[in-house]
C-alpha cells in the first residue's frame, strides 16, 4: 500500500512538475507566439506538396530539389496546414509545446540514471536562451520534434538495457527511426547511448552494450550517408564555399565546439546569422582551438578514475554535434559555420552535468548555506526566463528579427537579402491588389536594405541579383539589366540572375540578346529548368514554335518528377499546352492540362484550359465538368 501510495505521489508531482515547466515555457515564449514566416518557412508551410490530401503520399515516395529528405518532418507541416493554415500561431505553439515535453523527458531520463538535479536540468533545458533559434522559428519543428522522439527513444531503450524486454527494444528502435525521419542529426543516439553505458559502468561490454545497438547503428548511418548526399546534390552543399582541407576541416571542428560550448554557458550576443570566420591553415593560432579541444580531452581521462560524468559529458556534447562540425557539407555553412540550432541536443551534455555538480553541491551543504544554494537555482532559472523572453521578441516578426540579424552582424549578407525580398514580396501583393504607390514605397525600402550591405562592403551577387529584381520591378529596365550583368560578371551565380537579365532584355525589345542570355546561362548553370522553361517563352513570343516545343520538353525531361519519373513541372507543362492549342494540337494540349490538374488539383486556371481544350475536341460533356471545377475553385482565389 505504501509502495502504490509513493507511486501516486511520484506522478501527481511529475504532473504537477510538467505543467509548471509547459506554463513556463509557453510564457517565456510569449513575443513569439504571434511570429510570421522567416528564411525557409515557406518551404515548408505553403508549398503544394503541403496542401493537398492526394499529395501527402509523394512527401513519402519523393525528393524534391532544395529540400531535405525528412518524411516525418513534412508531413507534420501537412496536417498543421490543413488544422490553421496560414495562421502561425499554431505553429509556434506546436513548437513551443513540443520543446516543453523534450524537457520533461529529460527529467525522466536523468531520473531514471539517477542523475542529481534532473529537474533542474529540465528547467534550464526548457528556459535557456540557445534554444530560441529552435523553438521560435517554423522551420525547426525539425527539432522539436524531432528531440521528443530521440529522447523518448533513448527513455525506452534504457529500460530495455535494464529489464531486456524485447517489445521495449522495438518500440525503442521504432521512435528511433521516427526521429531519423524528422531530423537526422538524431543518428548519433547510439553513440550517445554507448557514452552513457560506459559513464555507469566504466567499460563496454560487446554482447550487453554494443551488439544490441548495431541494428540503430546500421540505420543511423544510411539515414545520415543519405542526408550527406541529399545536401550535396540536392540542397546545394557544394562548389567554392565548401572547399577545405581535411585540416582546415579540423580547424572549424575545435572552433565549433569551443563556440557552442561558451554559448551554452555564457548565452550573449545571440543571432541568427553568426559571422563567417575566415579559415586559414597558415594563422597559428587557430591552431589553438582543436589543440584545446584534445587536451580537455586528456585532462578529463586522466581525471575518469575520480569522475567519468565530465568526459562523458564533453564526449556526448562534441559526438552529438559531430554531423556539424564541418566534416560534412551542410548548406548554412555558405553562411557561418554555426548556429544555435545545431546544439539543440548536444547542450544537454554539458546542461546536465552543470545541473548535476550543482545539485550534489547542494546535497552536501547545510542550513543557510542550502537554502541560498536553493535561491541561486531558483535566481538563474529566472535570468533563463527573462533572456528567452528577450531573445524571442527578435521572433515577433520579420522586419524586427531581420534587422536584429543585421544590428547584431552587420556582414550577414543573407539578412540584407531576406529583409529586402521581404519588402518585395510586400510590393507584389500591393500590386497584385492596383496599389502602385505603396508597391513603390515598400520597393524603395528593399533599395536601401540592399544599399546598407553595400555601405558596409558587401559586393555580394545576391545584392545585385535582388536590386536587379527591385529595379525590374520599379520599371528601371537600364539598371535592372546592369545589376544582373554585374551579378553575373561576378560568377557563382544561381539562374535568378540570368533570368533578370532576360526579362529587362526582353522588356527591352532585345529578343535575340535574351536568347542568347539564356544558352549563356545553359552553358554555365547547366541542367536549370527554368532557363529552359523561358527560352520556350523566347521562341514563342518570336513566333518559333518548334524550338518553343523543344525547349519546353527539355525543360519537362530535366526538372522535377514523381515518383513514376513522371514530369511535375507545371510551368513548362502549361506553357507546352499554349503552344500546342496555337498549332491546333488539342489533344497534347488536353493531355498536358489534365496531368497539370493531377499535380496542382487546387488552381482554377488549369480547369479552364483543359476545358478550352476538350470543347475543342468535341469531348464537350468532359470540358463542361472541368468548367464547373474552374466556376467551384475560382472565387476562393
Amino acid at each position: 500500500m505504501n509502495r502504490l501510495s509513493a507511486s501516486w505521489t511520484t506522478r501527481a508531482a511529475d504532473i504537477g512538475f510538467a505543467a509548471v515547466l509547459l506554463v513556463a515555457t509557453l510564457t517565456a515564449y510569449l513575443p513569439a507566439w504571434r511570429g510570421g514566416m522567416l528564411w525557409d518557412d515557406e518551404n515548408y508551410i505553403v508549398k503544394p506538396e503541403t496542401r493537398s490530401l492526394r499529395e501527402l503520399w509523394r512527401i513519402w515516395i519523393e525528393i524534391y530539389p532544395g529540400r531535405q529528405a525528412y518524411p516525418l518532418t513534412y508531413s507534420a507541416f501537412w496536417v498543421e496546414h490543413r488544422l490553421w493554415g496560414d495562421d502561425t500561431l499554431g505553429y509556434h505553439l506546436v513548437n513551443i509545446t513540443l520543446h516543453a515535453a523534450s524537457a520533461f523527458v529529460v527529467m525522466l531520463l536523468l531520473r531514471r540514471l539517477r542523475v542529481p538535479g534532473a529537474h533542474l536540468a529540465a528547467a534550464i533545458f526548457a528556459l535557456h536562451p540557445v534554444h530560441v533559434e529552435s523553438v521560435a522559428w517554423i522551420t525547426e519543428l525539425k527539432n522539436t520534434l524531432s528531440g521528443v522522439f530521440y529522447l523518448t527513444a533513448a527513455l525506452v531503450y534504457l529500460r530495455f538495457d535494464k529489464q531486456r524486454r524485447w517489445a521495449d527494444y522495438a518500440v525503442a528502435l521504432v521512435l528511433f527511426a521516427l526521429a531519423l525521419m524528422t531530423k537526422t542529426v538524431t543518428a548519433t543516439l547510439p553513440p550517445a547511448l554507448l557514452v552513457v553505458f560506459w559513464w555507469q559502468r566504466g567499460r563496454l561490454a560487446w554482447r550487453r552494450d554494443v551488439a544490441p545497438l548495431l541494428p540503430f547503428m546500421l540505420l543511423g548511418a544510411g539515414a545520415g550517408l543519405f542526408s550527406v548526399w541529399v545536401e550535396h546534390a540536392l540542397i546545394g552543399a557544394k562548389g567554392s564555399d565548401f572547399d577545405f582541407t581535411l585540416l582546415e576541416r579540423c580547424l572549424i571542428a575545435g572552433r565549433v565546439i569551443w563556440f557552442y560550448l561558451a554559448k551554452v554557458c555564457w548565452p550573449e550576443n545571440l543571432v541568427f546569422i553568426y559571422p563567417r570566420w575566415n579559415i586559414d591553415a597558415a594563422v597559428w593560432w587557430q591552431y589553438v582551438f582543436p589543440a584545446g579541444v584534445l587536451a580537455l580531452i586528456a585532462a578529463l581521462w586522466l581525471l575518469r578514475k575520480r569522475t567519468r560524468a565530465p568526459l562523458a559529458a564533453l564526449l556526448f556534447f562534441s559526438g552529438t554535434l559531430f554531423p556539424v562540425l564541418g566534416f560534412f557539407n551542410v548548406y548554412p555553412f555558405r553562411f557561418s559555420f554555426v548556429a544555435d540550432h545545431f546544439q539543440y541536443l548536444a547542450s544537454l551534455g554539458i546542461i546536465s552535468l552543470i545541473s548535476c555538480s550543482y545539485a550534489t553541491m547542494l546535497s552536501r551543504a547545510k542550513g543557510p548555506i542550502r537554502t541560498l544554494g536553493y535561491a541561486g537555482a531558483v535566481s538563474v532559472i529566472a535570468l533563463l526566463w527573462v533572456l528567452t523572453f528577450l531573445q524571442s521578441r527578435t521572433y515577433a516578426d520579420a522586419a524586427t528579427h531581420w534587422e536584429t540579424t543585421i544590428t547584431r552582424n552587420p556582414t550577414a549578407t543573407m539578412a540584407y537579402v531576406n529583409k529586402a525580398m521581404m519588402y518585395v514580396n510586400n510590393a507584389l501583393s500591393l500590386l497584385h491588389e492596383g496599389k502602385r504607390a505603396e508597391a513603390m514605397t515598400q520597393l524603395a525600402l528593399a533599395e536601401h536594405t540592399l544599399f546598407r550591405a553595400r555601405e558596409r562592403g558587401l559586393d555580394h551577387t545576391d545584392i545585385h541579383t535582388d536590386l536587379s529584381l527591385v529595379y525590374q520591378l520599379m520599371g528601371r529596365t537600364d539598371d535592372s539589366l546592369a545589376e544582373a550583368e554585374t551579378a553575373i560578371r561576378m560568377g557563382d551565380v544561381n539562374s535568378d540572375a540570368h533570368l533578370n537579365k532576360v526579362f529587362a532584355l526582353k522588356a527591352l525589345g532585345r529578343t535575340d540578346e535574351a536568347i542568347a542570355t539564356c544558352y549563356h546561362a545553359l552553358a554555365t548553370t547547366p541542367n536549370k529548368f527554368t532557363i529552359y522553361n523561358w527560352l520556350g517563352v523566347l521562341y514563342a513570343e518570336t513566333g518559333r514554335p518548334a524550338e518553343s516545343i523543344q525547349a519546353f520538353r527539355h525543360a519537362m525531361e530535366i526538372g522535377p518528377k514523381d515518383s513514376y519519373g513522371r514530369p511535375t513541372y507545371i510551368d513548362s507543362m502549361t506553357n507546352l499546352a499554349y503552344v500546342y492549342e496555337q498549332e491546333q494540337k488539342y489533344d497534347e494540349a488536353a493531355e498536358l492540362y489534365q496531368r497539370a490538374v493531377e499535380i496542382s488539383p487546387e488552381r482554377a486556371d488549369l480547369y479552364l484550359s483543359l476545358g478550352n481544350s476538350l470543347d475543342q475536341l468535341g469531348r464537350h460533356e468532359e470540358a463542361m465538368t472541368a468548367w464547373h471545377k474552374w466556376i467551384k475553385i475560382a472565387p476562393r482565389q
